[in-house]
């Protein structure tokens, strides 16, 4: 009884931890053309807080996954979402931008080493069938953050200024830290960790990797959804910017925009929760690498043709959506499925790429930012395309290493 309500409680607790995470970076998105404005800075700059957040999201998970496969998953999480909570508090003070982008790393950190944990505890808990269904059922609950988050942190800004949406930031980190000290049990049975030695940590991280890394079909899955992640993130961090400063909507009313997107995962998220279980993860991708592919066109066309047409803008990247649900999840749930003492490596590789991924298209697409959308869409449909381009690879691969032993024998 008391292991069936550990496993109830333990996926709520992480669903909440997670979503101060999407917070963290969903909340204040309205706010950065207001931040450059406070802090005397280009938009550039003002967009670095979110590269700066996904690059110390990207910075300790490497370290986060395998030490949760030595010493317990509960310490790491602890210790990890303490730093969030630091983190947060930072940047609800910092007095200058440079100090904000400070913060934003150390916050990042945090986040990074605990959802590495977190992916490795599901996989501890459930196998890969129901794997995937808690990962679409927390992702349907996650994504009501890109369209709840940006509509309240408009008005929150709008009413006490934008500084208050990272000091309820830092509120609920500190909360969720105290339910998980309370709360969270361990989920790594002592028999399955790895055992620590005098070269620590260099020996348990080349260990680690080096087996992970020898396993090419976890190696593409990881890559799959890091690439699709970025093409994600160039188009989360460039529509604020286009969509205010040149289409002209309020920032107060952006949120109602962005909820678009988060809609249409939703909808993804349901139709994968209910055909998983009968077709599994890799066909429930392909499925869903099909109309990311044609809303990324149709988002390129329309950047290039009707850039001023919300209409178009939007039902593209509904489309793109659609598919992002199976495409997450199923990828996910694909590279975590290792044996135990590798699971939180699996996890930190899974999260270290997808974050770095994403801020290297940030990066690219605020470098190359031309006041039209179209960099934007390039970046979300090359991303695409490469994305399909492995998984393709990577089903050859797996028929030809099936089809193996029968050609020797």
């Amino acid at each position: 009884m008391r292991r069936l309500l550990t496993h109830r409680l333990t996926p709520i607790l992480i669903m909440f931890a997670v979503l101060a995470f999407e917070m963290a970076t969903d909340l204040y998105l309205p706010s950065l053309p207001e931040m450059s404005h406070y802090f005397n800075v280009s938009d550039a700059a003002a967009q670095s807080t979110l590269s700066g957040y996904l690059l110390g999201f990207s910075l300790l998970g490497l370290i986060a996954g395998p030490l949760s496969d030595s010493i317990g998953r509960r310490p790491v999480i602890l210790g990890s979402m303490a730093i969030f909570a630091i983190g947060s508090i930072c940047c609800w003070l910092a007095p200058s931008m440079g100090e904000l982008i400070i913060a934003r790393v150390t916050q990042g950190i945090g986040a990074g080493m605990t959802i590495v944990v977190t992916t490795a505890i599901l996989k501890d808990i459930y196998d890969e069938k129901y794997f995937s269904r808690i990962y679409s059922t927390m992702g349907l609950v996650i994504t009501l953050s890109p369209m709840i988050a940006p509509i309240l942190g408009g008005k929150i800004a709008d009413m006490w200024g934008w500084k208050s949406c990272f000091f309820i930031i830092a509120f609920i980190a500190t909360f969720i830290w105290l339910s998980i000290a309370l709360s969270l049990k361990e989920s790594l049975n002592a028999e399955d960790r790895i055992k620590l030695r005098s070269t620590f940590p260099a020996h348990l991280l080349f260990q680690t990797y080096g087996k992970l890394l020898k396993r090419r079909e976890t190696v593409f899955f990881v890559l799959i959804s890091a690439i699709t992640y970025g093409g994600l993130w160039a188009w989360i961090v460039e529509a604020p910017f286009y969509m205010i400063n040149v289409i002209g909507i309020q920032s107060v009313d952006y949120g109602y925009y962005a909820a678009i997107g988060p809609v249409a995962y939703i909808l993804g998220t349901l139709l994968n929760r209910r055909y998983v279980v009968i077709y599994g993860p890799e066909k429930l991708l392909t499925w869903g690498l099909i109309p990311m592919i044609l809303g990324a066109t149709f988002a390129l066309i329309a950047s290039i043709y009707w850039p001023y047409s919300l209409t178009a803008l939007y039902f593209s990247f509904a489309l793109y959506s659609i598919g992002l649900a199976p495409v997450f999840a199923n990828a996910a749930t694909k590279a975590v499925s290792v044996k135990p003492s590798l699971r939180g490596g699996a996890s930190a590789l899974l999260n270290t790429l997808e974050t770095a991924i994403s801020s290297l298209t940030i990066f690219i697409v605020s470098l190359v930012s031309n006041d039209t959308f179209v960099p934007c869409t390039i970046m979300l449909l090359c991303c695409t395309l490469l994305c399909a381009v492995m998984f393709t690879s990577t089903i050859k691969y797996g028929k030809k290493t099936e089809a193996a032993p029968s050609l020797n024998s």
